[in-house]
């Protein structure tokens, strides 16, 4: 077995002892049936739940079937009475250090899923979410395509694409041929984006000094709802007039059309009653026109235009450019309803202007681009962008929305809205709710940065003990020591902790017991636990406080001797650089001693030449 049963004691208040003690007799020599798994009952009248309990495969407790169909039964009877909990109820006594509060013990097999130990582990969606954006950054590309592509670009290795290179495709927005890349960055020490501009052949592969001023600036700034500008260079590693404008990687995110605008079903309920054959329709493909079906909520619509807004006022107001890249393609989805605005400087950096005369036209224009993003996003489809459906969209839009939403998506499509103030007034009542909605999000992602810490607690307290069980001392002094003493101990621990095997001598792989046990011991829980040589001979009754004082007095022990080891090297090695010193001074002096006596013979025989 993992672990001794445990016996819930004082969890049920006096009453309802007495009342289950009252209802329920058991007959002499009869297999006595399970009452409750956590009643605290005793006698020949009663019955304790552990005479039949069984380790289960998540380190709890389970019950056959026919002690489960006899509860059933005396719970439809009434003989048996539920514990009316207020809202939490306690624990047993002993294992509130390690143990979350909650009637674990009397759930289901079938019900023990990755939500029933969330107490333990990250949650996990949010595990599977950082998971593919792990994925998503470290991902590259077959041998094939890497010998096509320069092995380094300026300052970035290791280049993926991530679209087409053999045609690229020209954006609508900029109207150049544009292809993106995966590149890590030594300097970032992280992936980033470098997304390739084909420059005409008459465009000077340079910046301007106001662009490079300008690109400078822009490195240097950032906000949550603007994907981040890094870096711009020219190259012709791809053997044309080439620039490269590096941004942050936003991995696992999509474009707001890809996430909300293309719904086939959409599209032709807005399309036209002709084919491309220019043959008609038939009617059943027309007679379901737009609906209201699918579309999105409206307050997601608000959350959607409070992070715009954000993004657009800090474009307007700090940097003092217009966006100009409000585009369904240009605005990316990530984490579900995180919106950034993507591209932002790049015309600005290539084609600068140092004295804009219609900056204040294009802010303009960045407000009904606003409207007509936030139209598409809520009909689903890009059609109704179209002037040709703009009724059919604000009859959509009436049918489904607020008048306030309304008449804002108005205002923005009829170019009313002239001043990011105008439209900040009018977001103002729903900023609340977007802040209410991030503040939730950093407790949660600050929890699971706690558990995050609880798994490093653990690891730290397994590095431990694999550092100090079956240790080999090569020194010779004493060689028995990871096998006497409290290291022994450690070393049954060990085997109780990873080493279990069932019935038939098969490993038994329980993560939750190895979780639990290793929780104890940092507690200094006061339970006791069976541990039991490989032979089988040594059975030693201890408490998890015991081995925790004996793992923190072994590795103080190993610490101990580390440090003195390590101060007897660097005494070695001081001493070795004395000698060497003294070595040194002595050969200069005797180098100079003999210089001396060759100065002093040649003197010598030059005073007896001359006499």
């Amino acid at each position: 077995m993992l672990s001794s049963p445990q016996t819930y004691t004082n969890i049920f208040p006096t009453s309802i002892k007495s009342n289950a003690q009252a209802s329920f007799k058991v007959d002499p020599g009869v297999n006595p049936p399970l009452i409750n798994p956590g009643s605290d009952v005793s006698g020949d009248e009663t019955v304790s739940a552990l005479n039949h309990s069984q380790p289960g495969l998540s380190g709890s407790q389970y019950y056959s079937s026919r002690q489960l169909e006899t509860t059933r039964d005396l719970q439809v009877v009434g003989a048996l009475k539920a514990v009316n909990w207020i809202l939490v109820p306690p624990v047993p006594e002993g294992t509130a250090a390690h143990m979350r509060t909650g009637r674990v013990h009397e759930l289901k097999s079938r019900a023990c899923s990755d939500r029933v130990f969330s107490a333990s582990y990250m949650d996990h969606e949010l595990k599977q979410v950082l998971h593919n954006k792990i994925q998503a950054c470290l991902f590259t590309c077959d041998e094939a395509t890497k010998e096509k592509l320069p092995r380094n670009l300026g300052a970035y290795t290791d280049l993926v694409p991530l679209e087409t290179m053999h045609q690229p495709r020209t954006s609508v927005t900029f109207g150049l041929p544009c292809v993106c890349f995966k590149a890590w960055s030594p300097r970032f020490n992280r992936p980033m984006l470098l997304r390739r501009v084909l420059l005409p052949v008459e465009h000077e592969a340079a910046l301007s000094p106001d662009g490079y001023l300008l690109a400078k600036h822009l490195s240097e700034l950032d906000h949550p709802a603007v994907v981040g500008f890094r870096d711009v260079f020219f190259t012709n590693a791809f053997n044309d007039n080439s620039a490269v404008l590096v941004y942050e990687y936003t991995p696992c995110s999509s474009t707001l059309q890809q996430a909300h605008m293309s719904d086939p079903m959409k599209l032709t309920s807005f399309s036209s009653p002709f084919n491309i054959n220019r043959t008609v329709r038939p009617h059943s493909s027309l007679k379901n026109g737009p609906s209201d079906l699918g579309m999105l909520p409206e307050s997601t619509i608000w959350s959607y235009l409070v992070q715009l807004t954000h993004g657009i006022r800090f474009i307007h107001q700090q940097v003092q450019r217009a966006c100009g890249v409000l585009d369904p393609t240009k605005v990316l989805i990530q984490d579900g309803t995180h919106l950034r605005i993507n591209c932002f400087g790049l015309k600005d950096v290539l084609f600068h202007r140092s004295e804009d005369p219609h900056l204040t036209e294009d802010q303009a224009a960045d407000f009904v681009q606003l409207g007509k993003l936030i139209i598409g996003a809520a009909c689903g489809t890009s059609e109704a962008l179209q002037n040709a459906h703009r009724t059919t969209s604000f009859n959509l839009l009436q049918r489904t929305y607020t008048p306030d939403l309304v008449s804002l998506l108005r205002n923005l499509i009829c170019g009313q809205v002239t001043d990011v103030e105008q439209l900040v007034r009018a977001t103002a009542p729903f900023v609340y709710d977007q802040l209410t909605n991030v503040c939730d999000h950093s407790d949660f992602l600050e929890r699971q940065l706690f558990l995050g810490m609880e798994c490093d607690r653990l690891f730290r307290m397994v590095c431990k003990l694999q550092s100090i069980v079956e240790r080999s001392d090569r020194n010779g002094s004493n060689p028995d020591w990871s096998e006497t003493g409290d290291r022994y101990m450690l070393k049954l621990f060990r085997d109780f902790v990873f080493h279990q095997t069932d019935h038939l001598s098969a490993p038994f792989l329980d993560l939750a017991h190895i979780i639990t046990t290793l929780n104890k011991v940092e507690a200094g829980s006061s339970e006791r636990l069976c541990l039991v040589s490989r032979d089988s001979q040594n059975v030693i009754i201890v408490t998890y406080a015991d081995i925790k004082q004996w793992l923190d007095a072994s590795f103080a022990h190993l610490v101990d001797r580390h440090r003195q080891s390590r101060c007897d090297i660097r005494l070695a090695q001081h001493r070795e650089a004395r000698q060497q010193q003294q070595q040194a001074a002595s050969m200069i002096q005797t180098e100079a001693r003999l210089e001396g006596d060759e100065q002093t013979s040649g003197a010598n025989l030059l005073t007896s030449e001359n006499s």
